[in-house]
């Protein structure tokens, strides 16, 4: 597991307990870098940090690239220590600004809290910036959000993930030094560079990047820059740069391999970035690397592009040709998906272990855990067809009591039934669905049925045709039937297996009820059935503590409480409405600051006495 990858969810999973405050003093070199939310701005987070800490001053010596520039800027900041000891500074443009930085006791971290103000209203907060720091093990780790505090969106928002690395004085300036760089071959094509590479018996090293990529300009910065990374590469590759996006100050060397670009990103699932591709002189693929890396790291993983043993595509080539063991087909597979980020050549290789090996394994043999996790894992490429398949539909009970999916309360917590759906609707429903959105037309949903019944029991292919009916009435941009979606809702909760139906779907069966129906018995019946699901969204919700974010377990179970409060409202129960809002609004915890914000203006509407099912309706018409 990468480091940003291990930091993500031990940020999920909550603090990491420490006995005291801990010393950041000493010198941090950026390692990894993550967006999750808006732009990954190259100055998002700083290249290097030397950081001098004492008892009640913190002093940062700070080295960033300067907007959208390949420049560095450096300066010092110097800040007292204390959540009651407030910093001001001007910003470059000449407004307020305070920052405290203090040491969360209960959540034992540092935090850096930077408040931004209007420059014509002094007293007006304008923007605030949250950095969460916390040092383990030789590594610094900084969670820094951005945001407006007028409760809009704004394009500059974001929240970023930095993992720095410590390093000694004498390591940086070793590693520090410049001047003999990759040198990169400029005025050539792709015919000429396998003429270069050939003529040079050399392999060929090509930079994937974009103009709006932070990380690819720390790459070019830090690290593609210095003498240890030319040295190297510069001895055994010939090297181009090949820019994927455009831009209007594109310059014809850029353009030159616009079109090559549009076949590298196709070809070798150019999907995050920095991206390198190595190749032979021939121009065969041999092997990719991902993401930003210190220059150590980066070195390490340019030599294993020379080792036939460990190159990407050439483990692939040996995968198709059946010249590896079926024991390392797993092995590889993560290794594609998770290093390489090639998902789809991970699904061949691990469609190649279903059919070459798995599929042919006793049925007892299946049953094990090991082959219902790979199962579990790989849903994207299972069949109906499949001896797993069959396996699966037949012990649906020994398996669910394997894993531990246990009933709660009438609704039963059945992986396998979830499993079994999922696989019916992306082979044999959504292909058809698929087909009928294309030609504009409706599916035909008696053939589908039909087709499901070749494959399960008559109840099951009902249910799994009445899921995908849900999902066509209920899009905007295909069915947008709500009479529809609701007659199919209510026959589907009214099923003998009603019982497996997930919780989140309960929810958007409910809101829609609540929103498009003016049926009382129908509101009551839906007030009854969100009330009843509400046990196993708690379940869920307490299972996964920590959690957090849209789509997560709390935010489902709150969602929930959410339509049942709107319930109680459109049934005239308005006390019972605002009292739910309550409790789900003290439960802040199970929620981020934009799901607090978003129940807090829901039970809002509600004081005002405003109709959402009304406003629902209305966007109906735009």
């Amino acid at each position: 597991m990468n480091t940003i990858k291990l930091w993500s969810l031990l940020l999920l999973l909550g603090p990491i307990y420490v006995t005291a405050q801990q010393d950041l003093t000493g010198i941090w070199r950026i390692q990894e870098m993550k967006s999750f939310k808006g732009p990954q701005y190259s100055n998002g987070l700083p290249t290097k940090m030397k950081i001098l800490q004492t008892n009640n001053m913190i002093s940062f010596e700070v080295t960033e690239i300067v907007g959208t520039s390949d420049k560095d800027s450096t300066y010092t900041r110097e800040l007292q220590i204390g959540y009651d000891k407030i910093n001001e500074i001007k910003t470059v443009l000449g407004k307020k600004r305070t920052v405290v930085f203090f040491w969360d006791k209960k959540r034992n971290l540092w935090v850096r809290e930077t408040v931004i103000y209007d420059k014509q209203e002094s007293t007006k907060q304008e923007r605030r910036i949250t950095e969460e720091v916390t040092t383990e093990d030789k590594k610094l780790f900084i969670s820094k959000k951005s945001e407006l505090l007028d409760g809009k969106d704004d394009d500059n928002d974001f929240t970023m993930l930095g993992v720095y690395e410590k390093v000694s004085a004498e390591q940086l300036a070793a590693e520090s030094a410049k001047g003999r760089g990759i040198a990169f071959a400029k005025n050539i094509n792709w015919e000429q560079i396998k003429a270069k590479a050939k003529k040079e018996n050399k392999y060929i090293f090509i930079d994937c990047y974009a103009t709006w990529c932070g990380p690819c300009k720390m790459m070019d910065k830090e690290v593609l820059s210095l003498n240890m990374v030319g040295d190297v590469i510069n001895k055994d590759f010939i090297s181009i740069k090949v820019q994927v996006d455009s831009t209007k100050n594109d310059t014809k060397d850029i353009k030159l391999f616009s079109r090559f670009a549009r076949q590298l990103e196709k070809e070798y699932s150019i999907n995050a970035l920095p991206s390198y591709l190595i190749f032979s002189s021939e121009g065969k693929p041999l092997h990719k690397i991902v993401g930003q890396n210190n220059p150590s790291t980066f070195l390490l993983k340019v030599n294993e592009a020379k080792d036939s043993d460990k190159q990407l595509y050439t483990l692939f080539n040996m995968v198709k040709t059946k010249r590896v063991p079926y024991s390392e087909y797993s092995v590889i597979a993560k290794k594609l998906k998770n290093q390489f980020e090639e998902k789809e050549l991970a699904l061949q290789v691990m469609r190649e272990y279903m059919d070459g090996y798995i599929n042919k394994l006793p049925e007892t043999e299946l049953l094990k855990r090991e082959y219902i996790d790979i199962a579990r894992q790989n849903m994207k490429l299972m069949k109906p067809t499949d001896k797993m398949f069959a396996v699966i539909l037949k012990n649906q009970a020994k398996i669910d009591s394997l894993l531990k999916s246990t009933p709660i309360g009438e609704w039963e917590n059945s992986w396998s039934y979830t499993f079994i759906n999922r696989v019916l609707l992306l082979t044999i429903a959504g292909p058809r669905f698929e087909a009928a959105k294309k030609n504009s037309q409706t599916p035909d949903w008696g053939q589908i049925e039909n087709d499901l019944g070749k494959v399960v029991d008559k109840e099951r292919a009902k249910s799994v045709r009445m899921e995908t009916q849900l999902y066509w009435y209920g899009s905007f941009k295909l069915g947008n039937n709500w009479n529809e979606y609701i007659k199919i809702a209510v026959q589907r909760l009214g099923q003998k297996d009603h019982m497996y139906i997930e919780p989140n779907e309960i929810d958007a069966y409910c809101d829609a009820i609540m929103k498009y129906s003016d049926d009382t018995a129908l509101l009551n019946q839906a007030l009854e059935w969100i009330s009843r699901a509400e046990g196993i969204g708690r379940t869920w919700s307490e299972s996964y503590k920590g959690v957090k974010g849209v789509f997560s377990p709390s935010w489902v179970y709150m969602m929930m409480r959410k339509t049942k409060a709107d319930l109680f409202f459109r049934l005239g129960r308005k006390k019972d409405a605002i009292d739910l809002y309550r409790c789900i609004i003290g439960n802040w915890e199970l929620v981020d600051d934009g799901a607090l914000k978003y129940f807090a203006e829901s039970m809002a509407k509600i004081l005002n006495n405003e109709k959402v099912w009304e406003e629902a309706r209305a966007s109906l018409t735009k």
